[in-house]
C-alpha cells in the first residue's frame, strides 16, 4: 500500500487492506519503508502504530528521516497479530531544518526576528541607501508591521518555499543591526538562495559575512543543498564583493533584465556548489563557530 503522507497526518490502514497479511504469534509487526521522489531511500528512526480490532491498524507517523525530504512515499508492510491492547512508541517531527536559537558566533547572536525588534529593523528598512538596491521602497512604521510579520514566521524549512529569517545581533552592540536570509528554493533540485541586510551605521565590520557563513553551513550542512545562490542589483558592488568572498562565483549578468523603480535594472547571480563549499572548509576557511 503506498500512500503520499503530509507530516502529522493520520494513515489508517483498515482490515480489508490486510486481506495478503500472514497473521504471526506474539506481538503485532509493522514495517515501514520511504522512498523520495528521485528514489533515494529514507530512513526511519522512530513511528507509533497502534491495534485495534474495530478499526484495523491506525498509524500516526511521525518521523525523523535521512537524507530529509519534504515529502516522502510511504510503503507500509505489515503482518499483524489481533491484541487487546494498543501499543505506542515516542515519535518526534519530521523536520528538515529547525535550528536551536540563538546560534553563537565568536561576535554574534543569530536568532528569529520577534516584534520587539520592529523599531530596530525599520530603523534600517526605512533608510534609501537600504531600499535603493531592493524592490520596496523605504518603508514607514505603517507599512512595516506586516512585513515584520512575515520574517518572524520564517523560523524553519519543513518543505519547499520555507525559509529562515535570523537578526543578526552583535554582542557588543546588544540590538538587532541587521538580517540574513535563507530561502529553499527546490527541494527536487536542492537550491536555496541566500540574502543579507545590514544596518548602514554597522557596515564594514564583517557582521554580514560572519552571518552569512553560518546561513550557508545551515543550508548545506542541514539542508544537504546541491547549490546556493546569491542574486543582487548590478549596481550593488558591495554586496558582490562579499557574494565572492563567501566563494561563490558570478555565473550570470543580466543587462536591463528588470523594470524596477521607474528603470531598467541589471541582475547578477551567483552560486556555489556543495562541493565547493566543502572544499573551502577542508582549506581552512572560517566556518563561523557555530554553536548550538
Amino acid at each position: 500500500m503506498n500512500t503520499e503522507v503530509d507530516e502529522h497526518r493520520d494513515v489508517r490502514l483498515d482490515a480489508d487492506d490486510r486481506s495478503e497479511a500472514e497473521p504471526i504469534m506474539g506481538d503485532p509487526v509493522v514495517q515501514l519503508e520511504m522512498f523520495d521522489r528521485s528514489g533515494d531511500r529514507c530512513h526511519i528512526e522512530r513511528a507509533t502504530w497502534q491495534w485495534t480490532p474495530d478499526h484495523g491498524v491506525d498509524l500516526f507517523i511521525a518521523f525523523s528521516i535521512r537524507p530529509r525530504a519534504a515529502s516522502c512515499r510511504r510503503k507500509a508492510r505489515y503482518w499483524p497479530q489481533i491484541v487487546e491492547t494498543a501499543a505506542a512508541f515516542t515519535t518526534y517531527d519530521a523536520v528538515m531544518l529547525r535550528p536551536a536559537y540563538p546560534i553563537e558566533t565568536p561576535r554574534l547572536l543569530l536568532r528569529p526576528v520577534v516584534a520587539a525588534d520592529f523599531d530596530d529593523l525599520l530603523a534600517y528598512y526605512s533608510q534609501p541607501e537600504v531600499a535603493r538596491f531592493l524592490y520596496n521602497e523605504p518603508y514607514t512604521a505603517a507599512d512595516f508591521t506586516e512585513v515584520l510579520e512575515r520574517k518572524a514566521a520564517r523560523t524553519a524549512i519543513d518543505s519547499e518555499g520555507d525559509g529562515l529569517v535570523l537578526a543578526i545581533v552583535p554582542r557588543d552592540v546588544g540590538r538587532v543591526v541587521g538580517d540574513v536570509s535563507l530561502a529553499f528554493l527546490s527541494e527536487a533540485h536542492k537550491v536555496a538562495e541566500l540574502g543579507f541586510v545590514v544596518s548602514p551605521e554597522f557596515q564594514g565590520r564583517g557582521y554580514a559575512r560572519e552571518a552569512a557563513e553560518v546561513v550557508m553551513r545551515l543550508g548545506f550542512e542541514g539542508l544537504e543543498l546541491h547549490r546556493l545562490i546569491g542574486r543582487l542589483d548590478g549596481r550593488n558592488t558591495a554586496s558582490a564583493f562579499l557574494l565572492e568572498r563567501l566563494g561563490m562565483h558570478r555565473e550570470a549578468h543580466f543587462v536591463e533584465n528588470e523594470w524596477v523603480k521607474g528603470q531598467w535594472t541589471d541582475e547578477l547571480d551567483y552560486a556555489i556548489l556543495r562541493v565547493e563549499w566543502k572544499r573551502r572548509q577542508l582549506d581552512g576557511v572560517p566556518k563561523g563557530d557555530v554553536d548550538g
